[in-house]
């Protein structure tokens, strides 16, 4: 029975070695793999965020305009007792 539990106890740690080395590779390629991304400028993130903002504005606009105009219509057809 000792023979048989030290077995698994070296399958354990060979386990969590194996798990350590795998953690140890993916986060060495992460790093690699980070070192080729073009990161855009301060220039390319204002002009983009400034865009964003301003698509977003718009879009608020646009959907506060229909939402008002299908509630009054709704309104009206209501309001006729149909």
């Amino acid at each position: 029975m000792i023979a048989k539990n030290s077995k698994n106890d070296e399958a354990r740690r060979i386990g969590l070695t194996q798990k350590i080395d795998l953690a140890r590779t993916y986060f060495e390629e992460s790093r690699t793999e980070l070192k080729k991304v073009t990161w855009p400028t301060r220039t390319e993130v204002r002009v983009t965020t400034l865009a964003v903002l301003i698509l977003v504005a718009i879009m608020s606009i646009f959907l506060g305009v229909i939402d008002y105009a299908l509630v009054r219509i709704v309104q009206i057809i209501t309001s006729l007792g149909v």
